[in-house]
């Protein structure tokens, strides 16, 4: 049993080998608070709309000009 860990995602990967054969591997994965995936929502939320005020802002100042 290999377990590796990564922000807060954690994989296991359970390899049966029975003689020397490779099984097939099982994936699990924790599931993130809801509190992480609200936060990046809001931050992908936040990202977009400084893009557009920032795209605006640079035309009225084109326009102006």
């Amino acid at each position: 049993m290999h377990t590796s860990t990564s922000s807060s995602v954690t994989m296991s990967y359970i390899s049966s080998q029975t003689n020397g054969e490779t099984g097939q591997l099982v994936h699990r994965f924790t599931v993130p608070a809801p509190v992480v995936i609200i936060l990046i929502i809001l931050c992908v939320m936040a990202g977009i709309i400084g893009t557009i005020l920032l795209i605006s802002y640079s035309i009225r100042r084109l326009i102006k000009a």
